[in-house]
Formats: structure tokens, C-alpha cells, sequence
């Protein structure tokens, strides 16, 4: 059954004018590692810093898994792992910030650990939480940081501590869940470290990561959320129907279709009769000439015995049990001259 549904229309309409786009900023951020673990940039350290990673039987997964189309899957072994060579770019000692994406699917083990055969700063899996302990330059331990989160899905875990401060804090999802005060320590940064497990060690991690960053102050909040949408490590673009028409597929390939009339643009295949369905009508567009360009003006989303229809007066028609709403949204103008006019259907 399909609990719930969200789903963004643009449908053209044309006008003479077009708006200006505003450029958008954001915050930059310098890393002194950072390894995207992904399809792209592989286990390279692309912070410039030549720290590049050494990966011994884990495999890159290119499905998609929520948000993600990339990141390194770890199988739970011993030589399931991750080395990264530290020339001291990433040794820190003194403030630091660890920040990353995971997908546990196993009870414990290493995210990242600062000496591969011992106990230097670490983040680790443990069970059900997520646990942080900056140990000392002199190898001695201090309270650590824990909080728990979900298996089988991303979290973004990110840790920090503060010289200055001596304070710790451990962030989940972008919010900071736990805080202590440990003074100011000079940290075991200075040895190379490991994804995935331990020499020694029984304990290993599986499941997958990916955009494992360090930075070399503690960031702070608005900085943490940030880091999670490092440009180096993009997220599974949305699929999207938009302008010429303009398609994205549900696993980020890109592509035009200039088709007249009505077409499935996506339905549920899990039954003979679909519980979940999408049509749109494609119209030939009138500022293209003898070139056929087309533009999508009719909507019609069916889940289960419900309906909506846009058609192409740009009027609403719902039908059923009417759990599915419906909000139009302001219009706006796009690059090609013609209005695009928003609909948020929700179920």
C-alpha cells in the first residue's frame, strides 16, 4: 500500500516576458581530507592534499539506496577494509571535525579509526549508536560520545571537538545530540587510519560509506549541514519532468523527448493493475517554428480508486475518496518564455 506521496508538476503556459535567475550562495568549506567514496572520485583524497585511500575487498555500489547512487559497501571482514595514508595533512592535534555518511547494516565496527592497529581518535559503529572518543597525543582514552540512530538507511554523523572550548559534541542528521566538556587535550591525529575494521580487531563494520570528511577547526552548526551537501559528494538527482520537456529517471539519467500526447511517466510494476500511476500529455510548443518542441500541459495522477486531473485550461478535477490534495502554487516564468505554473499533490 502506498502511505504517502509527494509529487512536484511544472506545467507550461506561454507569456512574452522572462525573470532573471539570482545567484545562489553558499558557504565554503576547507577540508584538509576529503574522500567522496564514490563513483567519480573513488577512494581519492580530492582535498589536494594527495592522502588517497587504499581499498582491499570492499566494492563500489552504484544502485541507488535513498539518497545516494555511490559509496564504498564494506562486507564485514577482516580484510574489508580502507587505508588512508596520513603525510600530516589530516594530523589535526589540536581542534577537529569528522563528518560522513553511512548505512549500517551489522552490529560493530569501524568507521574511521586513527591507527590501524590501535587507538587513536575514532568513530565507530556500535550496535545501534554511533560512537565518538578523542583520545589524547599520549594514547590515553576520555569519555566518549554516543547516540542512537537507524540501521539500514543514511545517517550523516559528524563529530567535533574544540581545543579552546575542550568541549566535544556529536551531530546527527545535521542536529547536534550530545555535548561533554573533556578540557584541552592534544589529539592522536598523527597516524594513518582505517574504514571498515581493526588489525586485531573482531569487530568490523558492514554496510556502506560514503563523503568521509576532516577539517581541521570544530565546525559549527550551520557548518555541519553544510558538510552534508558537499558538493563533492552529490545525492541521487530527483526525478523530474520540466521545460522542453526536459526528463530525469528515478536513477539520475538525464534525457529530452519530444513525444505528442499522452504518455506513462511513471507507475507502480508491482501488480497487473497499477496502484500507483502518472500520465502526462505532452503538447507541440508554438515559438519553435518547423522544429518540434513539446511542453507538458495535462496531469493525471491516479493511486488506487483516486484521481486527479489537470488538464489543459489548467483546472483540477479530483476524483474518489479525495485523499489526495492538490495546492497550486505561484506561477513563475521560465528560461523559454513560457509560465511555469507549480502543483504539490500529497497523499
Amino acid at each position: 500500500m502506498i502511505r504517502a506521496l509527494a509529487f512536484i508538476v511544472l506545467l507550461s503556459f506561454p507569456v512574452a516576458c522572462v525573470a532573471k535567475k539570482l545567484p545562489s550562495k553558499r558557504q565554503s568549506l576547507n577540508p584538509v581530507a576529503l574522500w567522496p567514496l564514490n563513483a567519480e572520485h573513488l577512494t581519492r583524497d580530492v582535498s589536494g592534499n594527495g592522502n588517497d585511500g587504499d581499498a582491499r575487498q570492499v566494492e563500489l555500489d552504484t544502485t541507488r539506496h535513498g539518497d545516494f547512487c555511490g559509496a564504498y559497501r564494506f562486507m564485514g571482514k577482516a580484510l574489508s577494509f580502507i587505508e588512508f595514508p596520513n603525510n600530516g595533512a589530516y594530523d589535526t592535534r589540536y581542534s577537529i571535525t569528522l563528518a560522513v555518511h553511512i548505512f549500517p547494516e551489522g552490529p560493530t565496527g569501524p568507521i574511521f579509526n586513527f591507527k590501524t592497529n590501535g587507538w587513536g581518535v575514532h568513530l565507530w559503529h556500535a550496535r545501534n549508536d554511533d560512537l565518538v572518543r578523542f583520545v589524547t597525543r599520549s594514547l590515553a582514552f576520555t569519555p566518549g560520545l554516543t547516540h542512537t540512530y537507524a540501521l539500514n538507511t543514511w545517517n550523516f554523523v559528524a563529530a567535533t571537538y574544540d581545543h579552546d572550548s575542550g568541549m566535544e559534541r556529536l551531530f546527527l542528521n545535521g542536529a547536534q545530540v550530545a555535548q561533554r566538556r573533556i578540557g584541552s587535550i592534544q589529539l592522536a591525529t598523527q597516524y594513518k587510519a582505517r574504514m571498515g575494521s581493526r588489525v586485531g580487531d573482531r569487530r568490523r563494520f558492514k554496510g556502506m560509506i560514503t563523503c568521509m570528511q576532516i577539517y581541521d577547526r570544530a565546525l559549527n552548526a550551520l557548518e555541519i549541514k553544510a558538510a552534508g551537501e558537499n558538493a563533492n559528494c552529490p545525492k541521487c538527482p530527483r526525478p523530474n519532468v520540466a521545460g522542453d520537456p526536459h526528463m530525469r529517471t528515478f536513477d539520475g539519467r538525464a534525457y529530452s523527448f519530444q513525444g505528442v500526447g499522452w504518455y506513462t511517466l511513471v507507475k507502480d510494476c508491482s501488480n497487473q493493475k497499477p496502484e500507483f500511476e502518472i500520465n502526462i500529455d505532452f503538447v507541440p510548443r508554438e515559438d519553435t517554428g518547423d522544429k518540434l518542441r513539446t511542453r507538458a500541459l495535462g496531469l493525471n495522477v491516479t493511486v488506487g480508486k483516486e484521481n486527479v486531473l489537470i488538464d489543459g485550461q489548467n483546472e483540477v478535477k479530483v476524483s474518489g475518496e479525495q485523499h489526495i490534495n492538490c495546492y497550486k502554487k505561484k506561477r513563475f516564468t521560465g528560461d523559454s518564455g513560457f509560465y511555469n505554473q507549480r502543483y504539490d499533490i500529497y497523499y
